[in-house]
């Protein structure tokens, strides 16, 4: 039998010779990390793409990744206008409602001290120059959906770094395995087996194109995703632990080479340090921020998904449905903040 580490390395905390390997990676970056650069403020989103500039012969990125990116992008754009055309009206509401808010306040219409004018004027001005500032940003991001400068810079970042794809052949011979593989709960993607076919086997593809880079190339691998779910980290008693042992074997055998899972605020962080680079604390709060929020929006759409599933289950077994008596799946909490080792 092989020496107790390396039997059981999946398990292992890094060993010093894999620290030292992911030291110098290549980042593996998920389609989520792109997409999120357009929430991201300019501030955060400049940033993150010249670190990604800076980084970019240690880039690699899964045809997969791409095609999830551009499939996609649309939908994040017009929820970024969703989020500033209701916070338009919002505000819109706020400014009409002034006066009766005022006549809640003030019971009289003149008081020695009040002047219930200048009250309201400033506070409408308040509200109608942040109305202002966001309908005029917001209307850059509509002028942007056209233009869309983020898809630009993606481009400029990636060209040459994306991976070919598989062929319909390796494709029909991945979407089975997955299904043998979801069946046994092998990360990573069986958490998506209810999504409709192919897309519930988009990261078992993703998973292979890493696996078939890091042994065409013997290198160490970083995969940079906010995705959060157990198909991908490795948890014990609600602490995060590694990236999934499986997959820390799997790339090992694939390629002698270690893998590891960054999140994009560790990635910053990293990267930064590796480069000399500074970089603010508002920021990585934003990116934390950022991905904290996301991943508990996929929270809520699953538990959601899940609930309408079970509803629909009892509707079309209805002596099942007498029967049950547990009660339903309670409402996901905020994820804690990823630490990697």
């Amino acid at each position: 039998m092989r020496p107790p580490r390396e039997e059981f390395r999946e398990f292992c905390p890094l060993a010093p010779e894999d620290i030292a390997a992911l030291a110098a990676p290549v980042y593996i970056l998920d389609a989520n990390v792109l997409l999120h650069l357009y929430p991201y403020s300019e501030t955060a989103r400049s940033k993150f793409l010249e670190l990604l500039r800076l980084v970019r012969n240690q880039l690699f990125i899964p045809y997969q990744v791409a095609l999830e990116f551009h499939r996609n992008r649309a939908a994040v754009i017009a929820e970024q206008m969703a989020i500033a055309d209701k916070a338009v009206e919002a505000l819109d509401a706020e400014i009409k409602s002034l006066g009766a808010a005022m006549d809640s306040v003030l019971t009289h219409k003149y008081h020695p001290y009040i002047d219930r004018s200048e009250v309201l004027s400033g506070l409408k001005d308040a509200l109608v120059r942040s109305r202002e500032g966001i309908a005029h940003r917001s209307q850059r991001y509509h002028a942007d959906f056209g233009a869309d400068p983020v898809l630009t810079s993606v481009h400029e970042v990636v060209e040459g770094h994306i991976g070919e794809p598989f062929s319909r052949d390796e494709l029909t011979e991945i979407y089975r395995e997955a299904d043998e593989r979801y069946a046994r709960q092998v990360p990573p993607g069986y958490k998506d087996i209810k999504k409709p076919a192919p897309d519930r086997y988009g990261d078992l593809v993703l998973w292979k194109e890493a696996l078939r880079y890091g042994a065409a190339h013997n290198c160490p691998a970083i995969i940079v995703t906010d995705d959060s779910k157990e198909d991908w980290i490795w948890r014990a008693h609600g602490r995060t632990i590694s990236i999934r042992p499986e997959m820390r074997r799997e790339y090992y055998d694939a390629t002698n080479q270690p893998v590891w899972l960054y999140t994009p605020e560790r990635f910053i962080q990293e990267a930064s340090k590796s480069l000399g680079h500074g970089v603010q604390q508002e920021i990585l709060n934003e990116i934390s921020e950022q991905t904290e929020d996301a991943r508990l929006r996929s929270h809520l759409h699953e538990a959601a998904a899940e609930i309408a599933a079970q509803s629909g289950a009892a509707a079309v077994d209805p002596d099942a449905a007498k029967t049950t008596d547990e009660p339903g799946p309670a409402p996901p909490t905020p994820r804690e903040r990823v630490s990697w080792w």
